[in-house]
């Protein structure tokens, strides 16, 4: 009997408060790029839709990551910080964050995880295989869908007027609160459709995001 298939983890980060970003969505940012007129604030593996407090090589100061919220730059080479902007365990996140003198809110913190597809598509995120570490009291908060670099095909892609409409109809039913897909299956078939949609940024991976933070806030508590 074949295996159920498993999420491959990549690595752990903390986020900005939310409640922090809401003025930098505007109505014409949300008709734009997200499928649901009610998210107030998307949350996203995209640093550049929910901003990391880390600085990433890729992600410039002032360009989704603004300093006064109170980013911080990790030097390169820093260990246990990925080349995907992650950190490869906790221990070494909060030894950094220890060092820097920066507060690690647990309801701010997140794992993310990859779910399988073809392995070629997994293998372009040149990561190395790690443990899934034990999350499952973890809360999860749904599933995006983004390429390689993370740019979210989901909430980052910008839509057509006409074609918004259109994917609203087929989608936004599917999206949970936080503007993300609550189905792991329907997230992989959006992320077929966004292949043909963003041919550019093609393929597109599943990712799933979890955090430590009280189901209440954030997501449902993962079974």
């Amino acid at each position: 009997m074949p295996h159920a298939p498993t999420p491959q983890f990549l690595g752990f980060d903390i986020r900005l408060d939310p409640v922090n970003l809401a003025r930098g969505w505007s109505a014409e940012r949300r008709k734009q790029y997200l499928l649901r007129d009610d998210i107030e604030v998307p949350l996203s593996i995209d640093p550049m839709v929910w901003p990391s407090k880390f600085w990433q090589r890729h992600v410039p100061p002032g360009m989704g990551m603004p300093r006064h919220l109170g980013t911080v730059a990790v030097p390169d080479s820093t260990p246990g910080y990925t080349v995907l902007g992650l950190w490869a365990d906790l221990d070494t996140l909060r030894r950094f964050g220890r060092d820097a003198g920066i507060a690690i809110d647990p309801e701010a913190m997140i794992a993310i995880l990859a779910w399988q597809g073809d392995e070629q598509d997994l293998a372009a995120l040149s990561f190395e295989s790690t443990p899934l570490p034990d999350l499952a009291e973890w809360s999860r908060l749904g599933f995006d869908v983004a390429d390689h670099s993370f740019v979210s095909g989901l909430n980052k892609c910008g839509y057509e007027s006409d074609e918004r409409t259109r994917l609203a109809i087929a989608w936004s039913g599917c999206l949970n609160e936080h503007g993300l897909l609550a189905e792991l299956d329907v997230a992989r078939r959006f992320a077929d459709m966004t292949d043909e949609r963003v041919p550019e940024h093609a393929p597109f991976l599943v990712f799933e995001m979890r955090t430590p933070g009280d189901a209440g806030n954030y997501g449902t508590r993962v079974l």
